[in-house]
């Protein structure tokens, strides 16, 4: 059976057109679809060559789902090109340029916010009766504002990495999933916060005044029991993120949501111990009781393993050290699904055997 190329065209429109619960209007349709309809319209006034268009076109065929079970709110476009009176009518000059249509209103409500699904339905809540419930996409970044802000952020005797955002900055978008993926990164953590204050969404008049926030995305560091803040100094990517994290926080995080090779060492002692393993085995002992007796205050799991390493060199047992090496590898190694605090315990511990493990 052949098929023209025409109707082949016609099936792929056809096709196009039932994927999309966004209503194409033309200008004889127009006041049918929109003033007569009895729902309040979102109208997206487009042009086909128009870049910013096409960008916008799949994330508002998703606000068209969205409202796809309301009676009472439609998601509506027009192309102006082939309906010029139409959009000469609203003064259309730009593109992609939304109008909000109340229904009984002869005058729509200029949209100027952001181009995406949840600044859409913030909009349209704002100026509808219409409510559509949209699941929050679950995150661990703590949300504050004036309300808050004190007693979350600067009373919690943690340190806090706390990011200021406006819902119409780019920057702050870009920035967004990897502040959520730095979040992430240290949710187990007890002493670090990762938070966010939406300007454009809570109450924060205060907050902003007081730390000079002029510029979105602004992240600031407040350090444990300080209410001095630091200003950012680093790359924006992931990387540079859990660096920064890394040094006021005083862990060692990975991007990888692991540990660093420093994770659990003591430098100064580490140092001692190069020194030791260098040295005679009488005076190798006579070293590590020294090291020993610097430790004896220290009550930190990583001082206490260094105590028991540091007790095998004096008891001339290095043998155990390759072998725990080799075992502790095993366990990291073929056991995946360790809970994070013991693979955390475990990983500290081998940083730790390669100091000794000479």
């Amino acid at each position: 059976m052949k098929f023209s190329s025409i109707a082949i065209i016609a099936a792929v429109v056809s096709v196009a057109s039932a994927a999309s619960r966004v209503i194409e209007a033309t200008d004889k349709t127009f006041d049918d679809i929109v003033y007569k309809s009895g729902k309040d319209s979102l109208v997206d006034f487009y042009a086909s060559w128009c870049g910013h268009c096409k960008k916008l076109a799949p994330i508002y065929d998703e606000l068209a789902d969205v409202y796809k079970n309301t009676k009472d709110v439609q998601i509506v476009k027009i192309e102006c090109d082939q309906n010029s009176a139409t959009c000469k009518q609203f003064g259309i000059k730009g593109f992609p340029t939304l109008k909000f249509f109340k229904n009984g209103q002869d005058e729509p409500i200029d949209y100027n916010d952001g181009r995406d699904v949840e600044s859409f339905t913030k909009f349209i809540g704002k100026n509808s009766d219409a409510y559509v419930y949209i699941p929050k996409v679950k995150s661990n970044i703590v949300q504050v504002s004036d309300l808050d802000f004190d007693k979350t952020l600067i009373e919690s005797g943690k340190n806090v990495f706390v990011v200021f955002t406006a819902d119409w900055c780019g920057h702050c978008k870009s920035l967004h999933p990897t502040w959520e993926q730095l979040a992430e990164l240290y949710k187990d953590e007890d002493n670090v916060i990762i938070a966010e204050v939406s300007t454009s969404d809570a109450p924060s008049d205060e907050i902003t005044k007081r730390y000079g926030i002029t510029g979105f995305p602004t992240i600031l560091t407040f350090e444990a029991n300080s209410k001095n803040h630091i200003p950012f100094a680093s790359s924006r990517s992931l990387e540079g993120l859990v660096s920064w994290v890394n040094q006021y926080s005083g862990l060692h995080r990975s991007t990888d949501g692991g540990l660093l090779p420093s994770a659990g060492r003591k430098s100064d002692v580490d140092s001692k111990i190069s020194e030791l393993f260098k040295a005679a085995p009488q005076q190798a002992n006579e070293l590590a009781t020294n090291i020993l007796s610097g430790l004896s205050h220290s009550t930190d799991r990583s001082a206490e393993y260094y105590k028991k390493l540091l007790n095998k060199v004096i008891n001339g047992e290095e043998a155990f050290f390759n072998k725990e090496y080799k075992r502790i590898s095993k366990i990291l190694e073929s056991t995946k699904s360790l809970p994070k605090e013991k693979s955390d315990y475990l990983q500290e511990r081998l940083n730790i055997l390669k100091v000794f493990n000479k």
